[in-house]
């Protein structure tokens, strides 16, 4: 086999490669699409915390922001001497 013939070889091996991916790639694509296309949209009214953990966090982050500290009371005079 010449070379000329073997480049042409492999040209057309290459090529159908980058086909078979580009289709690939293509039906990847679509099932993707039409899996995110069939999910429920969104709600725009927020989630109910899921677990006690969840609302306890809450809580906490609402102190925090409040400067109140973890029993609730106000930090206003520091943190007690240990």
């Amino acid at each position: 086999m010449t070379f000329a013939r073997q480049a042409g070889t492999a040209v057309i091996l290459v090529a159908i490669g980058v086909v078979m991916c580009g289709l690939s790639a293509s039906f990847l694509f679509a099932i993707v699409t039409r899996l995110v296309a069939h999910q429920a949209p969104l709600s725009r009214e927020p989630a109910e915390p899921l677990s006690i953990a969840a609302r306890a966090l809450r809580q906490a982050l609402r102190w925090k922001s409040e400067g109140r500290g973890a029993d609730g009371e106000s930090d206003e005079d520091g943190p007690s001497p240990e």
